[in-house]
């Protein structure tokens, strides 16, 4: 048997070594369509979101991660309390509700320096906002308040003859028509109320003119 030369066995080795290449590839190929890999792969599920109809604190969980549930199985249980407390005023009676909330003024709160005048409500001839807040005004004084035409008329025998201004009608000492619809109420304090389209038929009503 006659001895392989260097380059004869340089040549086998280059020939196994594609052998050995053209099986890998072969394999890999035929792994990849049979069993295809990659680390990029990502796996989806369903997941069905559950959520109660109202809001509150939860007192008992009553399943477990992961745990298979059936349709209609109470899952948590929220706390009633609020709901409770809630339905109990609802069901108050009407009538005290709107005592406490809607009392009738028997004196107005004014500001001053470093003090609060309580003018009796019944001493007022009438009241106003601008842009330095509400104001209102007796025979003797005028003072400042915090509160709301809105509430006054709420909460008053005053009535609204403007958008600004409330009078109380026994005080009115003139009436004062306009020939533009409008008209003027001469007040006992000697001052002007301008009175709106909107509120003179009310008041003509009121007054019984």
């Amino acid at each position: 048997m006659s001895q392989r030369t260097p380059d004869q066995e340089f040549a086998r080795y280059i020939k196994l070594a594609l052998v050995a290449f053209a099986i890998c590839f072969i394999y890999f190929i035929i792994a990849d369509i049979r069993m295809p890999m990659t680390p990029q792969a990502r796996v989806y599920h369903q997941v069905t979101q559950i959520s109660p109809q109202i809001n509150g604190p939860i007192n008992e969980v009553l399943v477990k991660n992961n745990q298979t549930v059936k349709e209609g199985q109470v899952l948590f249980v929220i706390d009633e309390t609020p709901y409770l407390i809630a339905l109990e005023k609802r069901t108050q009676p009407q009538t005290d509700i709107d005592a406490i909330a809607s009392p009738t003024l028997v004196h107005i709160p004014c500001v001053g320096h470093q003090r609060i005048l309580l003018l009796p409500e019944s001493d007022i001839h009438f009241a106003y906002s601008d842009v330095a807040g509400v104001h209102v005004r007796s025979l003797e004084q005028q003072a400042d308040t915090q509160l709301t035409l809105k509430t006054l008329e709420e909460r008053t025998a005053l009535v609204r003859c403007h958008r600004q201004y409330l009078v109380r009608l026994s005080c009115v000492a003139e009436i004062k028509l306009l020939d533009n619809g409008l008209a003027t109420l001469l007040m006992k304090t000697g001052d002007s109320v301008p009175v709106s389209r909107r509120y003179l038929k009310k008041l003509k009503s009121l007054l019984t003119l």
